[in-house]
């Protein structure tokens, strides 16, 4: 759960801890993003209004402001920031800061999402571009007579990527060899060429932490010159890459791995449309298409062994939009569709991952960039996560208003990365301490609580999930089977909430066995593939370049603290970046519904006191029908736990979980400016 913005209203608490906790972040940079309603009293001196900002947040108290241009503000989304709260008002004070741009306009709506998840999309500074090299940027013969570099230009390498992709981070290659075997190979940018530590350029990289994708629109880690250009592994042209090459058996068995920095030409870059066509056209006998073919074929191998050994299959609503290319605006919402395609490049990403991981352990046993699950984290916090509510909240203490202090992570890491460290560095030292910053992804057992909404819902339908091991819970899952043809796929989704998040930090601060990877089944895991939008990945390129000697680690890893600045900082714009991508979805969502009512069916995937929730397969939507308008029901209505069913008093009517049901769905506005997609019964 995010510790940047306030914990959930708990109507249990007095005002006065909202107001504590309001004032707190008032210290803060942070601002508010809304719009203003007049206030039914007298106008102030000199024609100064008085007026409530009301926040595009439901959660967040309105705030009263004073302002000469209320007229010219009553359409505009704008921000203020909080001044004080005195004690015998009920709405705390603050003040005007700027305009954003008109209310329902996308692009303003737009960059309240980006605002609000403090994503940074100021221009690249003349520094920062100043690091790149001069364009039209080609491979040197430097680059190819360099000894560390091999020219894997001959291979047959190809990329598989979502349609219309640009900052194409990694390709493939599969080749027969003589005696019966596959080379297969995972080829990545090799971003390290031209992020070097301790520069402007690295420095902005580390701080933004990651790309940020929205429905129309892409915020880049990097300057666009290296995501779309010198570091993108575009076809026919010659790129720099780390390549990952296996020798496997036709069974998918790794006989060998070596690592290598390489120059590559991608034959073709296809989506995964395009990729999954190839395979299916019985007519197609290409070099690219045979290529593809045998390492699908080794993927499902693949795939195969990692469920065997108790990896899980599991699921979420992802949505798909159809855009207008004017006028940026949804044409066309469902859900996205997975193909053998999509399956099989994740299995090399997964292989590829595994492999670095495995490599930069060995040579860095201390130090490495890890991955754990958000409890352990928020547990060091003084924090501790209820998954029935999905939300932190302070032990002993119960808040009414979300926790408001957001982490000013930052510029502290940017002054960390700054400070001066010793060049010389020796390898011991390295073994010690330095950066491990192998992004494992620790995913632990999950407790029984945060399985039981998933355990009562299929007990509820006569589903019994054996949830002592990974293992055991794919294998239910996968006989997880009802009339309904969505009842698997809305399993797995259920099962995929209960999972925690995995976040960034220092292996030093665990012990091996907890390096283990509950979904994937796996000892240990990193992040490798994907260093053109992921810091993270730029840190273990550097690292697997040290575990090879063709370079020394930079001096920032020398320092714990340095380390754990960078976990934290990636952390936060990795959910940030999340939550930004969710928002952008619900904002185009209401867009294409504004004019677009619909009737449709659903299917019940959580009873509350109120009603109910239901997931819309194809739309890929969830949300909120009410039975009642009292938040925590009536006595009209009562909830059966134990059926998971909601009741009429008189039993003349009743709902049960994974229940279809005919809802309409259309935009509403109950409150000004405050739209929201409205799903009720038919």
């Amino acid at each position: 759960m995010r510790l940047d913005h306030w914990f959930d209203m708990l109507s249990s608490v007095k005002i006065s801890n909202a107001r504590e906790v309001l004032l707190a972040k008032a210290n803060s940079p942070y601002k508010y993003c809304g719009s203003l309603e007049p206030m039914p009293m007298p106008a102030g001196n000199g024609g100064i209004a008085h007026a409530l900002f009301v926040s595009k947040d439901r959660r967040t108290p309105k705030i009263r402001i004073q302002t000469r241009q209320l007229e010219n503000l009553l359409d505009k989304r704008i921000i203020v920031a909080v001044d004080s709260w005195d004690r015998q008002s009920r709405y705390p004070s603050g003040h005007y800061v700027r305009t954003i741009g008109k209310i329902d306009d996308r692009d303003t709506e737009t960059e309240v999402v980006l605002i609000e998840n403090d994503i940074n999309t100021r221009p690249f500074s003349s520094q920062v571009l100043a690091c790149l090299p001069p364009l039209p940027w080609v491979v040197s013969s430097e680059d190819l007579s360099n000894p560390i570099r091999k020219d894997l230009c001959h291979l047959c390498v190809f990329s598989v990527d979502p349609p219309g992709c640009k900052d194409i981070d990694d390709a493939l290659h599969c080749h027969s060899l003589p005696n019966g075997n596959f080379e297969v190979g995972v080829h990545i940018a090799d971003v390290t060429n031209f992020v070097h530590p301790g520069t402007p350029l690295d420095d902005e990289a580390a701080q933004r932490g990651t790309s940020v994708y929205l429905v129309e629109r892409r915020i880049d880690m990097l300057p666009k010159p290296l995501t779309e250009d010198i570091c993108s592994l575009r076809s026919d042209v010659e790129r720099l890459a780390f390549s990952v090459i296996w020798e496997m058996t036709p069974e998918a068995d790794i006989i060998s791995t070596r690592y290598t920095k390489s120059v590559i030409k991608s034959s073709a870059a296809l989506s995964y449309v395009e990729a999954q066509a190839r395979m299916d056209d019985s007519r197609l006998m290409d070099p690219i298409t045979a290529d593809l073919r045998n390492m699908n074929s080794l993927a499902k191998k693949m795939r195969l062994r990692r469920i065997e050994r108790g990896a899980l299959t599991l699921a979420s609503a992802e949505v798909k939009f159809q855009i207008d290319t004017e006028t940026h605006d949804p044409l066309d919402i469902g859900m996205y569709q997975i193909r053998e395609a999509n399956q099989m490049v994740e299995e090399f990403m997964l292989a590829a991952n595994v492999s670095v991981a495995q490599q930069i352990l060995n040579s860095f046993p201390l130090v490495s960039l890890l991955r754990e699950n958000a409890i352990a984290m928020a547990s060091r916090c003084g924090l501790h996560e209820n998954h029935n509510r999905g939300r932190l909240t302070r032990r002993g203490i119960s808040l009414r208003c979300r926790f408001l202090t957001r982490l000013n992570l930052g510029r502290n890491f940017a002054a960390a990365v700054a400070s001066p460290a010793s060049d010389k560095v020796e390898s011991g030292l390295w073994r010690e301490i330095a950066p491990r910053l192998l992004r494992l992804g620790r995913h632990p057992t999950p407790t029984r609580e945060m399985l039981e909404p998933l355990l009562q819902t299929a007990a509820a339908v006569g589903l019994h999930l054996d949830v002592s091991s990974s293992k055991a819970l794919a294998d239910s899952l996968d006989h997880a089977v009802g009339d309904d043809p969505y009842f698997n796929k809305l399993i797995r989704i259920l099962a995929t909430r209960c999972m925690t998040q995995a976040v960034y930090f220092c292996s030093g601060d665990l012990s091996p066995p907890e390096y283990h990877h509950y979904g994937l089944a796996a000892p240990l895991y990193t992040h490798f593939t994907s260093p053109i939008r992921r810091y993270a990945d730029v840190i273990v390129h550097r690292l697997l370049a040290a575990s090879l000697g063709i370079s020394k680690l930079p001096s920032v890893f020398q320092d714990r603290l340095q380390l754990t600045s960078i976990a934290d900082n990636l952390n936060y714009r990795h959910r940030n970046a999340q939550y930004a991508g969710r928002a952008s979805v619900e904002l185009h969502t209401l867009i294409y519904f504004r004019k677009r009512p619909t009737d449709t069916e659903a299917r019940i995937v959580k009873i509350r006191s109120n009603g109910f929730f239901v997931f819309v397969p194809k739309y890929g939507i969830e949300g909120p029908v009410y039975l009642t308008k009292a938040e925590k029901g009536s006595g009209e209505w009562y909830v059966d736990d134990q059926q998971q069913k909601i009741k009429k008093m008189d039993g003349s009517l009743s709902y049960s979980v994974l229940q279809t049901v005919q809802i309409h769905m259309e935009v509403v506005e109950p409150q000004p400016n405050r739209p929201k997609l409205q799903l009720t019964l038919i």
